[in-house]
């Protein structure tokens, strides 16, 4: 009898146990619920300092996912023109200097649309991987180095052809002043062209 007293004593204390633990879980749901209605209430109301600092972070994401999917899609095509640049470098002198004028507009190109397409000069020459070799520092040092020497070439080898077509230009004058007076009916047919 002793042992069904027990029995019936540790019974009830497990469901009282039992009857406490639902009370507490109960509380616990209360509690969550209660905190969840103010989140979504805050969330709605909230100072203009939270609502602000929200929106900022919810700019921030959209912009940086903006960003990486920009990349993704003008790396392949940088790296086209970084290799078209490079390629007019090498056959500057096959070319008869013809490849300058592609650098001409590669420059331009990068100051109208900016480095998202075009790179500066200099940044053709140098492999993806020099950043994770020698670090960002030396990267710039080199590519700073490079730049400097490709942008005073370019500037000389374009007073070259200035200099080159102003002398074509004076001596295709100076070939018509002559013409015109060996040749009178020069003076004839542009007086009809008048």
């Amino acid at each position: 009898m002793k042992l069904c007293f027990l029995i019936i004593i540790k019974v009830m204390e497990n469901i009282n146990k039992l009857n406490t633990l639902e009370q507490e879980n109960d509380v616990a749901r209360e509690l969550r619920e209660k905190k969840n209605n103010k989140e979504e209430a805050s969330e709605k109301e909230g100072s203009l300092r939270e609502r602000m600092t929200r929106a900022r972070q919810a700019l921030d994401l959209k912009e940086r996912a903006k960003k990486k999917l920009e990349e993704k899609v003008m790396a392949p095509a940088k790296a086209g023109t970084n290799e078209l640049l490079k390629q007019a470098w090498l056959n500057l002198i096959d070319s008869f200097g013809l490849t300058l004028i592609w650098i001409n507009i590669h420059v331009f190109l990068r100051w109208v649309l900016g480095d998202k397409l075009f790179c500066k000069l200099g940044e053709e020459w140098l492999p993806k991987q020099i950043s994770q070799v020698v670090g960002k520092k030396d990267e710039k040092m080199s590519g700073q180095a490079i730049r400097l020497v490709e942008v005073m070439a370019l500037i000389l080898l374009d007073l070259l052809v200035l200099i080159c077509l102003i002398i074509i230009v004076a001596a295709f004058m100076i070939i018509l002043e002559y013409a015109e007076k060996l040749f009178g009916w020069l003076n004839f047919i542009i007086n009809i062209i008048k």
